[in-house]
């Protein structure tokens, strides 16, 4: 915490003043929200739908090799729940494999809204969309397991994974002295 310094008594009491604080360059701001984020990890899950998936090492790398190759010949979108049709929250940037955590992770560049929507913690999770058997429209060339987005959920199917946007921003909040404690601290 700074330290507050008496500079001079005069007629109205004491005056003070704190230390310069460093102020963030113009257009530079500290977001709380990720801009690495965990798509998907390794494990087996079981779905309502689809039954028993087996997420593997290859399957993931093979989700990096595609999104290199641009096998969907489009960028990717992070969407609103799943809906494609609709707006994009983000669009992917880059997407690796971690050999430690046995995780997809993607890093991201947030549409204002989807910032928007994040900052105000209406959504804190990523979800991945993807095909196993993915198959090209148009050549009919056949890529496999292929990264197709992700949309923004609150209720993701693959459970503990890191969340895109913390719950409180942390510990770095100002903490202002009333003039008691000012005194105290001279």
């Amino acid at each position: 915490m700074a330290t507050a310094t008496k500079i001079k008594k005069s007629a109205l009491g004491r005056a003070f003043y704190l230390p310069p604080v460093a102020l963030a360059e113009s257009g530079a701001h500290q977001s709380p929200i990720a801009k690495k984020i965990e798509l998907i990890r390794c494990g087996t899950f079981f779905h309502e739908q689809y039954g028993k998936l087996e997420i593997t090492p290859a399957i993931l790398k093979s989700f990096v090799k595609n999104f290199d190759e641009r096998a969907r010949k489009i960028d990717l979108a992070i969407d609103y729940m799943h809906n494609s049709e609709d707006i994009a929250a983000g669009w992917f940037k880059k997407i690796y494999f971690d050999e430690k955590s046995k995780a997809l992770y993607a890093e991201i560049n947030w549409t204002s809204n989807g910032e928007k929507v994040l900052t105000e913690k209406e959504f804190r999770y990523v979800s991945a969309e993807f095909n196993l058997d993915y198959q090209d429209s148009e050549s009919l060339k056949k890529f496999g397991p292929t990264l197709l987005g992700a949309g923004l959920t609150n209720r993701p199917f693959v459970k503990g994974m890191e969340p895109v946007v913390p719950l409180s921003e942390g510990k770095n909040v100002l903490q202002v002295m009333s003039p008691e404690d000012m005194t105290k601290a001279l």
